[in-house]
Formats: C-alpha cells, sequence, structure tokens
C-alpha cells in the first residue's frame, strides 16, 4: 500500500496575481514618497548648515582665528574662510551640495554683496537668522538668539 502525499502551494496564477497587487500599491505610495523626500531635502539643508556653523565657530576658537561663513543667496552657495593678515583664506569642508529644490535667505550682514557670519575666537558670533524654503513652500529656519548661543534649527513661533 503506498500512500500519496498530498502537497500544497500556490499556483503560478495566484503568485502573479499577488505580485501584481504589490506594485499596484507602490506605484500608488511612490507619488506620496518622492514629496516626502523633498520635503526632507529642505530639513537636510538646514541641519547641514546647522553642523557647519558649530564646526566653523569650533575652529575659531580653538585656533584663535576669526573664522567666517560666507552666504550668497543668488547661487545657493557658503564657504567658509578664516582671518589671517588683513586677508581671507578658504578653508576646505566636506559639505553636499544643496539640493536644487532648496532655497536661502538671510538677514546676515553683508560685505560686497555677499552674507557675512562672523565667529570670534573669543566664542562670539553674529547673530542671524537663515531661511530655508523648498519648492512646497515648507520653511525652516536656523537662528542664533544671542552672540554667545550656538546656531540651531529654530520652532516655528521662534522662526518668524
Amino acid at each position: 500500500m503506498t500512500r500519496r502525499r498530498i502537497f500544497s502551494a500556490f499556483t503560478l496564477l495566484e503568485l502573479v496575481l499577488v505580485l501584481a497587487l504589490i506594485s499596484l500599491v507602490m506605484l500608488a505610495s511612490a507619488h506620496s514618497l518622492a514629496r516626502w523626500s523633498q520635503g526632507q531635502g529642505t530639513l537636510h539643508a538646514a541641519e547641514q548648515f546647522v553642523a557647519l556653523t558649530r564646526w566653523t565657530r569650533s575652529r575659531a576658537i580653538t585656533e584663535g582665528i576669526t573664522h567666517r561663513i560666507h552666504l550668497q543667496a543668488s547661487t545657493g552657495k557658503w564657504w567658509v574662510t578664516q582671518a589671517e593678515d588683513d586677508h581671507a583664506s578658504p578653508l576646505p569642508t566636506r559639505l553636499q551640495p544643496m539640493p536644487e529644490s532648496v532655497r536661502f535667505e538671510t538677514d546676515a550682514p553683508l560685505e560686497n554683496g555677499v552674507a557675512i557670519m562672523e565667529f570670534d575666537p573669543s566664542g562670539r558670533t553674529v547673530t542671524a537668522r537663515v531661511v530655508f524654503s523648498g519648492q512646497r513652500g515648507e520653511t525652516i529656519t536656523v537662528g542664533c538668539p544671542s552672540a554667545y548661543d550656538l546656531y540651531r534649527i529654530l520652532p516655528a513661533a521662534e522662526g518668524r
């Protein structure tokens, strides 16, 4: 007497239908995920800028030399220099380029059409705000409430 084993398994048609349903769900969510990642670009740019201000302030204090962050809103670029014997020498920074969909504006003092944020060896800095805005209208404000505070992302109520 031989016994037959009965195997239960999915048919090829059932597997294809499940894969089709999964792909439809992914297609429907792809648009909202793309919009979410655009909003994250604005936050990433603001966080990167906060890190840059803290790095620049630390360098100014440890080296005993005034450092500056130059902000050019028209091109969306920023760079760091240190003051040495009446001239400014640029410092290499490992910054990711800002996403093209992100823009910024600042109320920092201008020098030759470029906004300057100065960091003294004493830890004192220029109080300024930098507002990052994305394509969808989201804004994130980075600011320094007083000359001896660190730059940080400000809550919406403080950022205005």
